[in-house]
């Protein structure tokens, strides 16, 4: 399996959430949820289709598809030429009845962000009817790919008209885990992908917060929380966290956000 898919390249990426403990976790740790795909709110999502008709071909390129099948069944090499025809069943019938799908999301851990702070429906759905907060972070890309989750190193996801269905030997990441229905394109979802330590509550590179934005509906006590963190952090740890408040605009349906040197201006 291919594990390739068109790297997010801009200068910052963000994080809409809830305040209480896991907006507290992200600046006081310096942790950030990946989470289990099956705890998504899209049944598509990471839920591919495919279907097997080259069970040889898939033998040939897909190693981890030929030691699924035979999982438990304790067959000899010889034996395992015999029953290939049920082996290839079994591979069918995993794929229609979801366990194949569900042995993808077993194995990894995803953490959503997005590439815009500004947008309506994300502070409404995933930063609480815009009581929450936006987590904005320096993207910087790694030179080595196991420290992918540590940078929150991102992936975009591709939105799709017509949900697509592969070949079972033509597997791949981008496939499996960063393809949605046009329907979510609104969200602009990069993602980071833990492949190594699957779904928890893991460590990113501190320096890479550059700010906190707080919601144009905050409230006063959890505003004042987040104050207090951001310069507990920046003194604790020498860094120079800012703290933006978005505002709703009077004459547009849109947020601005004072001194940002990004969405400060409307236009």
């Amino acid at each position: 399996m291919v594990h390739l898919g068109k790297i997010y390249e801009g200068k910052y990426k963000y994080k809409y959430v809830p305040c209480g403990d896991g907006a507290d976790a992200i600046l006081k740790n310096a942790t950030m949820k990946f989470t289990d795909p099956k705890d998504f709110n899209d049944p598509f999502d990471c839920a591919p289709s495919y279907v097997l008709e080259d069970f040889d071909e898939l033998l040939k390129v897909n190693a981890d598809a030929y030691t699924r099948a035979i999982k438990d069944l304790k067959l000899s090499p010889a034996k395992r030429i015999q029953k290939k025809k049920e082996l290839k069943a079994r591979v069918k019938r995993s794929l229609e009845d979801g366990t194949w799908q569900e042995g993808i999301r077993s194995r990894i851990g995803i953490c959503s962000m997005t590439t815009k702070a500004s947008n309506l429906l994300m502070w409404a759905h995933y930063a609480k009817e815009h009581t929450g907060v936006v987590f904005e972070f320096h993207n910087v890309i790694p030179k080595r790919s196991v420290l992918n989750s540590h940078y929150l190193c991102a992936f975009h996801v591709e939105y799709k008209d017509v949900r697509p269905v592969l070949e079972l030997s033509d597997a791949n990441y981008v496939h499996d885990l960063l393809t949605k229905g046009v329907d979510w394109k609104y969200e602009d979802e990069i993602r980071c992908l833990n492949v190594e330590r699957k779904s928890g509550i893991y460590k990113y590179k501190r320096e890479l917060l550059a700010s906190v934005i707080l919601g144009a509906r905050i409230n006063a006590d959890d505003e004042a929380n987040i104050r207090k963190l951001v310069k507990e952090v920046n003194q604790e740890h020498g860094l120079s966290i800012e703290v933006y408040q978005a505002e709703v605009s009077k004459d547009k349906f849109k947020l601005v956000i004072p001194d940002h040197p990004v969405y400060a201006d409307l236009s």
